[in-house]
C-alpha cells in the first residue's frame, strides 16, 4: 500500500458507489479521479459545537453557542436578560461532573451587581445550564385583587 499519498474515499448512500478525492478537485491532477461532479455530493461533517442552556425566568430560553470566555452575568445578556418575574438572588449554576453527577451552584447576581463585584462570576463550560427561578411576589400575583382605574361609567 502506498502511503506517500493520501486519498479521500466518499461513498455516495444513494448508489453505494465509491468515489476518490470527490468535490476536492480544485487542482487539476485530481481531476482525473472524480467521475461525478461535486455538485452532487454534499458532505456534512458533524461537530458538536460548544454550548449553554438557559432556562427559567430570562427573556429567551434555550440553547445558545458558547463562543470563548463567556460568564455567567454574559449569559444572561444573551438570553435576553431577565424578566420582571425573575428572582436575581437564586439563580443556579448545573454543571456535569461526571455521567451521574451534577454540581449545582447558587449565585447571587443581584448581590454582584448592587456591589459591582463580579469576582464570583463563574465562566461557563460546554454543556453548563443556568435556571433563573420566579419571584415569590409573581406567584402570587394572579391571586391579589387589583382595582382599575374608572371614568365613573357603568356598563350596563
Amino acid at each position: 500500500m502506498d502511503t506517500s499519498r493520501s486519498q479521500t474515499w466518499v461513498t455516495s448512500t444513494s448508489q453505494g458507489r465509491r468515489y476518490r478525492n470527490c468535490g476536492t478537485c480544485s487542482k487539476q491532477s485530481m481531476r482525473k479521479f472524480c467521475t461525478i461532479p461535486s455538485s452532487m455530493l454534499s458532505l456534512r461533517i458533524s461537530r458538536s459545537r460548544p454550548y449553554f442552556i438557559a432556562g427559567g425566568e430570562v427573556a429567551h430560553p434555550g440553547k445558545f453557542d458558547l463562543r470563548d470566555d463567556t460568564t455567567l452575568t454574559e449569559a444572561i445578556a444573551i438570553a435576553g436578560g431577565f424578566t420582571e418575574s425573575s428572582k436575581h438572588s437564586q439563580v443556579l449554576l448545573l454543571r456535569r461532573v461526571s455521567h451521574d453527577w451534577v454540581e449545582v451552584t447558587k449565585l447571587d447576581v443581584k448581590k454582584m451587581f448592587q456591589t459591582a463585584n463580579l469576582t464570583e462570576d463563574l465562566h461557563l463550560q460546554p454543556g453548563d445550564m443556568f435556571f433563573v427561578p420566579q419571584n415569590s411576589i409573581s406567584k402570587i400575583r394572579k391571586w391579589i385583587p387589583y382595582t382599575s382605574i374608572s371614568t365613573g361609567t357603568t356598563i350596563p
